[in-house]
């Protein structure tokens, strides 16, 4: 069985479950561009779903991911695992402020312009549901 990133224990014998580190595969899959789930990933890793995409997010201090602007048709969760994350909203100059483990922010479908500034390295996780593709 091949693993995509995820290290295989020995002692580990039940019949399909990986175990691993996310902060790896994604580092070790720059393609996926931190996405781990979703309908996009190849049918092999095992990853592929079409109920929702997952995003493991791991950025340096300093960090700004630029203006993003897609129509999604699908709600947004962005949640801080750790560090300090700030979503701007340009058009109407507010930043909300991601600093304890479980603080989220919630975009409901539609299009809603951000981009995000990480003020501590940081890991944030990101789910969309369900998984289709942007319009």
């Amino acid at each position: 069985m091949q693993s995509f990133g995820l290290r295989q224990r020995s002692r580990f014998t039940v019949q399909n479950v990986k175990v691993g580190n996310l902060g790896s595969f994604t580092v070790q899959q720059p393609e996926t561009r931190s996405w781990v789930i979703g309908h996009f990933m190849p049918e092999e890793t095992g990853w592929q779903c079409d109920d929702f995409e997952m995003k493991w997010v791991t950025r340096e201090k300093d960090e700004l991911k630029p203006g993003h602007k897609a129509k999604q048709t699908t709600p947004t969760l962005g949640v801080c695992i750790f560090g300090k994350i700030a979503a701007e909203f340009p058009e109407t100059g507010e930043v909300i402020m991601l600093e304890k483990p479980g603080d989220y922010v919630f975009y409901g479908a539609g299009q809603v312009a951000h981009q995000t500034r990480y003020h501590e390295d940081s890991v944030m996780m990101t789910i969309r549901w369900p998984s289709k593709r942007a319009e």
